[in-house]
């Protein structure tokens, strides 16, 4: 284990989290989480010449295409 990481402690909120592959720093989430992050990702604008506005929106555009933020979508919501 690397000096600064703990532990998750899941139970205590009973969530599962999972590692997300796209996010920088080793992301962890809720699958309900990354569904809503895909959600959210289909409704940016995004620049003809990939200028989507401030720091957030670009976080987002990772998400827009993502396998596993689809499938959790399809789960929860569709």
């Amino acid at each position: 284990m690397a000096p600064f990481q703990r532990p998750v402690k899941t139970e205590i909120f009973d969530l599962e989290l999972i590692l997300c592959p796209r996010q920088p720093g080793n992301l962890r989430i809720s699958r309900h989480a990354c569904a809503l992050r895909y959600l959210k990702a289909q409704k940016i604008r995004v620049h003809p010449f990939g200028y989507s506005g401030n720091s957030v929106n670009r976080s987002f555009k990772i998400c827009q295409t993502c396998s596993e933020g689809r499938g959790h979508a399809e789960e929860f919501f569709l």
